[in-house]
């Protein structure tokens, strides 16, 4: 199964956007970053970027861009470990495919999120391309539905509303 194993901040206004969070949740430790300036020149809005975890950034990309998907910028290495690369898919939404660093660990960070949607003008387009991402995958990890960074992304068999 694919996952989301990290969301990233990524703001106008670092401060702004870290004093808020903690006024109403708290010190959450959340990852906040100022938005690229080439993010901003394409028009890119202050948003939560999520992180589906792949095996390879490289062939992951490969096979985004085979099925219409463009780059938003080279690959990267964070100074954590982290390898990424933020893909626009062919409906338009904005994911990283990225492979957690080793310290995180076999599991790595796991956010605590019940659900992932994808709004998406064309659905039947979405639901054959994000099938197609995950097939063969060998990140693919076995992880019980009832815990917290179990949902899955769609496309993917099992408690997905794409899923067949």
């Amino acid at each position: 199964m694919t996952r989301f194993f990290h969301y990233t901040l990524r703001t106008t206004d670092v401060a702004a956007a870290r004093a808020f969070y903690s006024a109403v949740l708290g010190d959450t430790g959340a990852e906040m970053v100022p938005l690229h300036e080439q993010a901003l020149a394409r028009g890119a809005r202050p948003h939560w970027l999520g992180f589906l975890e792949v095996a390879e950034v490289d062939l992951a990309s490969s096979k985004f861009v085979a099925r219409g998907a463009v780059p938003l910028g080279p690959k990267w290495l964070n100074p954590r470990g982290l390898e990424a690369s933020v893909m626009r898919d062919p409906g338009g939404a904005v994911v990283a495919l990225g492979k957690p660093a080793a310290a995180d660990g076999a599991e790595g960070p796991c956010p605590k999120v019940a659900w992932h949607v994808l709004n998406t003008a064309d659905v039947e387009r979405a639901r054959q391309t994000t099938a197609s991402y995950s097939a063969g995958s060998s990140s693919n990890r076995s992880t019980s539905p009832s815990r917290a960074c179990s949902s899955r992304f769609p496309g993917s068999r099992g408690a997905s509303p794409w899923a067949p």
